[in-house]
């Protein structure tokens, strides 16, 4: 019973691996914003942020991520740049 429940926990593992791997790698603005919150609000102790630094350890979800969509683009530069404006993203 021990041995059968440790390989369905291996299995279990082996499958969540694979589903990461298989997982795109984030587009770099995506990286760079995370990194810049990171950076300006250290929400982190030293040494417990070293992660940001792996750009390639970013991933995401969504298919042709690496596509560039120009007028998001635009409009993520421009937040970015200026946090006080009036424009604000909402998630759907």
């Amino acid at each position: 019973m021990k041995l059968s429940t440790k390989l369905i926990s291996a299995g279990d593992l082996l499958d969540k691996d694979a589903r990461l791997r298989q997982l795109g790698p984030a587009p770099a603005r995506n990286h760079r914003n995370v990194y810049n919150w990171i950076n300006n609000h250290k929400p982190l102790e030293e040494g417990y942020d070293d992660f940001i630094f792996r750009k390639e350890d970013f991933v995401t979800p969504i298919k042709n991520s690496q596509q560039s969509n120009g007028i998001l683009d635009f409009v993520e530069a421009f937040i970015s740049r200026y946090p006080q404006s009036p424009v604000k993203v909402r998630n759907i």
